[in-house]
């Protein structure tokens, strides 16, 4: 079976959402007899994304065939990687399946061209966009994947109709994931954070954005209360990390800023 994944994601990246592509992706590949993935690439050598893949996200994706572009302008990410997924569906064999989490490839290929779909969505769609998801989700050929049913019951709400099919399939952690001994966490966590060395009542930590609006005040208003435990706070860019760390007077709260998915793992 020839399988087709058009994401909405530039690889490699700190995004959730090129994590949770790349971790199918690696699923996928094990059902599958070839596996076309469609993206855009950060970095304008090819030769050199399958490495840094590896090591950005603990996964070889040796067995998939990347289909990418190079760009040092984001503007119009999505729309590129549907055309340059389009030309190259329909220059070759057209797959048995296709998965798209990309709102214009899906557009194009299950209302223009009437063709089918698991059509993949994260979100409530606005503007013209909203109109793209809903005709996307009527069509009678299109499975519409959701990953929470309260995301279904919003999707239903917000375009007033219930998708021609749709199924929830939840978030999962990779069968490979093995949770480190409670014994060896500290000394794993020491290694990666020497700050973590002492006499703390407890070590919390948060993996993800640190923008306005991801709860990261509520969490060192939580430092405020609890000056024995020690919160770390993984993830966010260069400039909201700067801006945190420069904001944050509190000795029990420390922002590490970026780590890779393999080190991530590390210290959960």
């Amino acid at each position: 079976m020839k399988l087709a994944y058009i994401s909405p994601s530039a690889l490699p990246s700190r995004t959730a959402n090129s994590v949770h592509v790349v971790m199918q992706c690696d699923a996928l590949k094990q059902q599958t007899d070839e596996l076309v993935l469609y993206a855009k690439r950060t970095l304008p050598e090819i030769e050199k994304l399958q490495s840094v893949m590896d090591s950005t996200y603990g996964q070889k994706l040796r067995e998939v065939r990347l289909v990418t572009f190079w760009s040092r302008f984001n503007h119009g990410d999505n729309l590129r990687i549907a055309l340059l997924s389009i030309w190259d569906l329909l220059k070759n064999e057209w797959p048995d399946v296709i998965i798209s989490r990309n709102l214009y490839a899906s557009f194009v290929i299950a209302v223009i061209l009437r063709r089918p779909i698991l059509f993949e969505t994260h979100q409530l769609e606005h503007g013209f966009r909203k109109r793209f998801q809903r005709s996307i989700m009527l069509k009678p050929w299109v499975i519409t994947v959701v990953i929470s049913d309260m995301l279904k019951q919003f999707l239903r709400e917000h375009h007033g109709i219930d998708a021609s099919r749709s199924i929830v399939l939840h978030d999962a952690a990779p069968s490979m994931v093995e949770p480190i001994p409670v014994g060896k966490r500290r000394t794993s966590l020491v290694e990666i954070v020497p700050q973590t060395k002492g006499s703390w009542d407890g070590v919390c930590g948060y993996f993800g954005h640190l923008y306005s609006g991801r709860g990261v005040e509520i969490i060192e208003d939580m430092a405020s209360v609890r000056p024995g435990v020690l919160f770390l706070l993984f993830g966010g860019n260069e400039a909201d990390v700067e801006y945190r760390r420069e904001s944050n007077k509190k000795s029990n709260v420390i922002y590490v800023g970026y780590v890779t998915h393999p080190v991530a793992q590390k210290v959960m």
